[in-house]
C-alpha cells in the first residue's frame, strides 16, 4: 500500500510523522491554523498548492480507498470532525436506508467565527472534502454536506459568496482520470 492508504487506514504517518487519530485530535484552533493535513485526510490526485510534500493520489489508490472498509469508515471520522469544526452537528436518519445529515449544533454560532466570512481558507478545505468524497463513491455524504451549506448560505449570503457555492457544486462532480 501507498503512504496515503496506510494513513487513511489509521496504519501509517503523514509526512509530518501524525497518524489519522492525531490528526482528528487536532482542537480547533490547530485545526484551523495548520494547513499541511487536510491533504491527507481528504486527498485527491493532483498537487496541493497550499501544502509541500502533501500526497497526490493514484488511480491504484483510489481503487484501494474505494475497497477498504476501514477507509472509508476514516473518511467518515474526517467528515465528522471537519463537519463539527465547521458547527455542525452529524446525524444519521433511519429510513428505507441508512442516511447521514447534517445539522447546525448549538455550537454553530461559536465555531462560525473559524469559517464563516467570504472567500475564508476553509471554503477551499471544503471544496477539497467535497471532490475527495465523491472520488471515493461517497456522493451521498458530499451532497448532504452541500445541502447543509447551502442552507447555511440562504441565512448568512455575505459570509458565503455566490463564487464559492459554485465552486463546492462543482465538487460534486469529483474528479475522473
Amino acid at each position: 500500500m501507498s503512504a496515503i492508504t496506510n494513513f487513511l487506514m489509521g496504519e501509517g504517518n503523514d509526512n509530518q510523522g501524525r497518524n489519522l487519530n492525531t490528526v482528528l485530535g487536532f482542537d480547533d484552533s490547530k485545526w484551523d491554523e495548520c494547513h499541511d493535513f487536510i491533504q491527507w485526510l481528504f486527498p485527491l490526485p493532483v498537487e496541493s498548492k497550499f501544502a509541500e510534500f502533501s500526497p497526490v493520489l493514484t488511480h491504484l489508490d483510489v481503487e484501494t480507498c474505494n475497497e477498504q472498509v476501514m477507509i472509508q469508515v476514516g473518511m467518515l471520522f474526517a467528515v465528522k470532525r471537519f463537519m463539527q469544526f465547521l458547527g455542525f452537528e452529524t446525524a444519521v436518519k433511519r429510513h428505507k436506508e441508512d442516511r447521514i445529515r447534517f445539522n447546525r449544533s448549538n455550537k454553530f454560532d461559536q465555531q462560525a467565527k473559524y469559517w464563516l466570512k467570504a472567500r475564508d481558507h476553509n471554503h477551499l478545505r471544503i471544496s477539497r472534502m467535497l471532490q475527495s468524497l465523491v472520488l471515493f463513491e461517497q456522493e451521498n455524504v458530499a451532497l448532504e454536506i452541500f445541502k447543509a451549506l447551502s442552507l447555511v448560505k440562504c441565512d448568512f449570503p455575505d459570509c458565503i459568496t455566490d463564487e464559492t457555492m459554485v465552486y463546492w457544486r462543482n465538487a460534486l462532480t469529483g474528479y475522473s482520470y
